[in-house]
């Protein structure tokens, strides 16, 4: 036996000999892809022999064990081609080397990916170096080098292997996480949370502390109540929409358990947040977080310093109150992590930032001394000169120290407006429109020569070396956008009016309740997050006084007014002018008119009339609206979405139920003054505006319904050409092509489940209201109420539904006019704008200020 071996040992050394002298007599070269290809041109076009040329390319081709030609004649006889077994070998070849592969050592490895490298662009070859990255760890960078310019070689790369890819170039794991940050906001179970402001909460009290009790009111009875719709009733707890997130999921598949992966999606969706102020980013920076922390990567968790608060924030939607006990850990919370980081950077030597140029007039760089943010500043008062007016403001906060911040601040992608005197606005703008300028507490104090310092105020567009450092965050703007995350702003804003409505009961002061100042100054910082994350200040801004001795005391006597009212019967217009009432005098409206131009003025407003129409108090509801409809710009209404399609659902159902009549006030100033112009806010407000009109229909005259259509389309013209020059469809580089499903922003279609299932039902995961949903209801108003609409009262209407249907059935219209109102196509797929929200190709993604290096 031990012979027997021996003997075929060296008939194997023997044959393995020859064969490696058939190859060096041969040479190196092997037909195999291009090269092959051109070197047989090139060998038969050149040679003056022809049939020996031939001859040396079939040597060349052929089997190296000259054994094998009479075994392929033998299956040429049998029926079986040269091609077909030359195939066969190769599969089973193939086979052999991908079994072989887990078992081999990583020198072979390497030694087995130099040779097969080459030829990973051949369909039938590249499965060899392809396994082989699968398990080689790690891969050398200049292969990951290579494989990262080639889009459709990095689709095919294991992921492990696209980890690696995107933690060798960051500017690769932007350009393929941002897609999936943008597609977030355009997901349908985003959306129906995110523009949700009903809010049935918890039962607390003020005299058990504002701690949680029993007795709260289940979800479906406080909707039913709401007048919600019945997909509404049974929405998702926000655990259940990131499980089932495809962007969330898509960019856990991206970070993995990379830290560094991490914390540069997380600065992306930062960037994205203070350049659009899309507050899906705030939700999906929240939501990433917890689905992290719902897979126990703690370890990933502690990185972010934001874990803590997205945590109890979380619970405190799920439980749909914030008690003291949740309220004091938020503060401690926020507060620490705020003073460690002003510490932390008060330790850093400063970036020094070249001298800006002396430009501006001297009195405008005397205006500019002072940090302001109009995102919360309210109105001023009578004229006043700037020394007065600074003393005022900043003597009206509470008295706490200013921390200098060390290094220079990132340029922000879109300059902020230079800040104004409160004498040049009071010389150029209307009481209404006044600001009062605010500090942030911790932000700089000014130099001596009375300059703010370089590393705080500068906007020099030097590269900040902090964002270098992979432990450094921007905690305030960070903290602001969890707080500015829809659930939990609108928890907050409801919270506010449920303690001010304790404190008038028990015959409080409002500025003296502690809980109301801490639930406004956590409502501050959400608001003005995306003014923090720009200005690179990690201060927390302080009240307005304001809000805390003129606003609050207003709501609670509209409070107080409306508990002792006996019957609250809706107001009935009378010769187009609002009936007055005793609850709100005009020098009370007055005031909140210059007070509603404060951001969280109006949305603590606007949450007291959904309260009020929630409770059947319609009176004080319509005189709030009154007021918001005036004072409020296009602007401010464009930030109301969610308000907008809540109250359109909330007075449909009022209809509904007779509560209310189309001739009312309520209608007058919630439909004809906030909502008809809200429609330009999203898609989800435009098509509850329409549900209203449709729900509304039979108690509005022929001229009234033409009207109220009519301005949908008008109001909504400027917002679909923007959003059709603009919009793209998303496509997710990495992922690998799948034949059967188009590639759809916000879909799951192309992310590798392995529930088949889900992958076909991805479609179910869109928006609820498309571009062809807001078409299909316009044509259906159009036929559906054919006796009170027509060519001569809505005119623009009629024109495009015929413009849409001659599209539909394939015919060219190149006509302009009024059919162009609604020209956008896309087959629905187009993402809604909402506030200044874009969505780009990835070549266009690539080239934003977003992609650019630091």
């Amino acid at each position: 036996q031990h012979a027997a071996a021996a003997a075929a040992h060296a008939t194997h050394d023997a044959r393995m000999t020859a064969l490696a002298a058939r190859r060096a007599e041969l040479g190196t070269t092997v037909l195999v892809g291009g090269e092959g290809g051109d070197f047989i041109a090139s060998a038969l076009s050149s040679a003056s022999d022809v049939a020996g040329a031939i001859d040396h390319v079939r040597a060349l081709g052929a089997l190296l064990d000259s054994d094998c030609d009479p075994l392929l004649g033998l299956l040429g006889s049998l029926g079986v081609g040269r091609a077909q077994a030359y195939e066969e070998m190769l599969s089973r070849a193939l086979a052999e080397v991908t079994r072989r592969v887990p078992t081999l050592p990583q020198g072979t490895l390497l030694s087995l990916l130099d040779a097969s490298f080459p030829y990973i662009g051949i369909e039938e070859l590249k499965v060899v170096p392809l396994t082989v990255f699968a398990h080689m760890t790690p891969v050398p960078s200049s292969y990951l080098k290579q494989l990262s310019r080639d889009a459709g070689l990095f689709r095919q790369l294991p992921t492990e292997v696209q980890r690696q890819c995107w933690a060798l170039d960051a500017g690769l794991l932007r350009r393929h996480a941002l897609p999936s940050i943008v597609a977030y906001g355009d997901e349908k179970g985003t959306l129906l949370r995110n523009v949700d402001q009903d809010l049935e909460l918890t039962v607390l009290k003020l005299e058990d502390d504002w701690l949680a009790g029993e007795g709260a009111t289940t979800t479906a009875s406080a909707r039913a109540k709401a007048g919600a719709s019945v997909k509404g009733a049974a929405m998702k707890s926000r655990r259940a929409l990131r499980t089932a997130s495809a962007s969330v999921n898509r960019l856990k598949k991206i970070i993995g358990t990379s830290r560094n992966a991490y914390i540069e999606v997380i600065r992306l969706c930062r960037k994205h947040f203070e350049s659009n102020g899309d507050d899906a980013s705030c939700s999906l920076r929240s939501q990433l977080l917890m689905a992290y922390h719902d897979a126990g990567e703690t370890e990933l968790c502690s990185a972010d310093k934001c874990h803590r608060l997205a945590w109890l924030m979380d619970a405190c939607i799920r439980d749909r109150y914030l008690d003291s006990r949740r309220l004091h850990e938020m503060a401690s919370i926020i507060d620490a992590a705020v003073a460690a980081a002003t510490k932390v950077h008060k330790k850093k030597a400063p970036i020094k930032a070249p001298a800006r140029p002396q430009s501006k007039p001297a009195a405008q760089q005397d205006a500019a001394k002072t940090t302001r943010f109009r995102l919360v500043g309210v109105g001023g008062g009578k004229k006043k000169d700037k020394a007065a007016d600074d003393s005022e403001n900043v003597g009206a906060m509470d008295a706490v120290e200013h921390q200098a911040l060390s290094g220079g601040m990132p340029p922000p992608p879109a300059p902020t407006p230079p800040p104004v005197s409160s004498s040049a606005l009071a010389a150029n703008e209307p009481t209404a429109t006044r600001t009062t300028k605010f500090r942030i507490v911790g932000a700089p104090k000014a130099n001596k020569d009375g300059n703010e310092s370089d590393d705080g105020g500068s906007i020099s567009r030097v590269p900040d070396r902090r964002e270098q450092d992979d432990t450094f965050e921007q905690v305030s703007g960070d903290m602001g956008m969890i707080l500015r995350d829809p659930p939990v702003l609108h928890l907050l804003l409801h919270e506010v009016i449920r303690t001010l409505q304790g404190v008038i009961e028990a015959e409080k002061q409002p500025k003296d309740e502690q809980r109301l100042h801490e639930l406004t100054r956590f409502l501050c910082l959400g608001l003005t997050s995306q003014a923090l994350l720009r200005e690179n200040t990690n201060g927390i801004p302080k009240v307005p006084a304001e809000i805390t001795v003129e606003f609050f005391p207003i709501l609670g006597d509209l409070m107080l007014s409306a508990m002792l009212r006996d019957s609250d019967d809706d107001m009935d217009v009378e010769d187009g002018e609002a009936p007055e009432t005793s609850d709100m005098s005009e020098a009370v409206r007055q005031k909140l008119l210059r007070l509603m131009t404060s951001i969280v003025v109006r949305k603590i407003a606007l949450t007291f009339v959904l309260v009020c129409l929630q409770n059947d108090n319609i009176r004080t509801a319509t005189e709030v609206l009154e007021v918001a409809a005036t004072v409020m710009t296009e602007k401010d209404i464009a930030d109301e979405s969610a308000f907008a399609v809540t109250l359109a659902r909330r007075v449909a159902s009022m209809i509904s139920k007779k509560q209310t009549a189309t001739d009312s006030a309520l209608w007058k100033h919630g439909v004809e003054g906030i909502l008809l112009r809200s429609t330009s806010a999203s898609l989800e407000a435009h098509d509850a505006v329409l549900q209203l009109l449709i729900a509304s229909a039979s108690g509005l005259s022929a001229k009234s319904l033409s009207s109220a259509v009519e301005a949908t389309l008008v109001n909504t013209k400027k917002t679909r050409k923007h959003r059709r020059k603009g919009a793209k469809k998303i496509v997710y580089e990495y992922e690998p092509i799948v034949e059967s499903h188009s590639v759809r922003h916000g879909s799951s279609a192309n992310l590798d489940l392995k529930n088949t299932a889900a992958s076909e039902s991805s479609d179910a995961e869109q928006r609820a209201v498309t571009v062809d949903v807001i078409r299909s209801t316009y044509q259906m108003i159009a036929s559906k109420f054919s006796s009170k609409l027509n060519d001569t009262n809505a005119p623009v209407l009629f024109d495009y539904v015929r413009k849409r249907s001659k599209r539909d059935a394939g015919a060219l219209i190149d006509d302009e006019g009024p059919a162009d109102y609604f020209d956008d196509e896309d087959d629905g797929s187009l993402m809604e704008l909402g506030l200044d929200r874009s969505v780009k190709s990835p070549s266009v993604i690539r080239d934003s200020p977003l992609m650019s290096p630091r």
